[in-house]
């Protein structure tokens, strides 16, 4: 066997070996990896919860009592001398039915007594009989005026007239004169026409409503009376003189 050949069978040889090699080698079954141990968690440690805290309660501040203030004493102001009061226009609404009538009767009542005793002065013949006409006058005057205050500050309009009754006396005394006019001045507008006006101011005191009317009525009742009252004495004494000269 040539030395070539002897080459050649080493070099199959051994690739034959590597061959065989190589086979046995991919048959053979891989290693089964051991599985790794399974880690257990620990258990955490339960963690007892935190205890609830209560807040602490903020102490209510009471409230610091309210300073009243001290007031400031007032100085009593020094006496003032008060006038006499004047109605005023708050009371008009005030004014009863009966009121109202009143001031006009009352009205119509003092202007014919004025005018009465105006007649006097010029036909009366008795200087008796005149110096009452006088005072009737002067009297009533002023008692009309306070009344008129009063209607204005009430809202009443007063009648300027003296009424259809005293007109008629007025127009009998007109044409009158003398002793005759003497009596019947005396019988009618002394006596007679003053003991109307006494018992419409009398009503007035009782039935009025209105304070200030009432007032009024209360004050100029006095002098009504006194008026009828000297026409009755002089009437009672004119008639004791005719009967004694008869």
């Amino acid at each position: 066997m040539s030395k070539r050949n002897i080459v050649m069978t080493a070099f199959i040889a051994v690739g034959l070996a590597t061959s065989l090699g190589y086979a046995s080698i991919a048959q053979s079954p891989a290693p089964t990896p051991s599985p790794s141990p399974e880690v257990t968690p620990t258990p955490a440690p339960a963690t007892s919860p935190s205890p609830e805290v209560t807040p602490t309660p903020t102490p209510a501040t009471s409230p610091s009592p309210e300073v009243t203030p001290t007031p400031t004493p007032t100085t009593s102001p020094s006496p003032e001398v008060t006038p006499t009061p004047v109605p005023t226009n708050g009371n008009r609404s005030s004014l009863s039915q009966v009121d109202r009538e009143f001031m006009v009767k009352a009205a119509q009542g003092g202007m014919a007594e004025v005018q009465y005793g105006q007649i006097a002065l010029q036909r009366a013949s008795s200087s008796t009989v005149r110096q009452y006409a006088q005072r009737m006058i002067q009297e009533h005057t002023k008692a009309n005026n306070e009344l008129m205050a009063l209607a204005k500050a009430k809202g009443v309009n007063l009648p300027k007239t003296i009424g259809k009754k005293n007109e008629k006396l007025k127009q009998r005394l007109s044409q009158l004169s003398g002793a005759r006019f003497d009596r019947e001045y005396m019988k009618e507008a002394g006596v007679k026409s003053h003991e109307e006006q006494a018992k419409l101011f009398e009503r007035q005191v009782e039935r009025g409503q209105n304070p200030d009317v009432i007032a009024f009525a209360s004050k100029t009742l006095p002098v009504v009376q006194k008026h009828l009252q000297q026409a009755e004495q002089l009437t009672g004494d004119r008639s004791e003189s005719e009967d004694r000269t008869r």
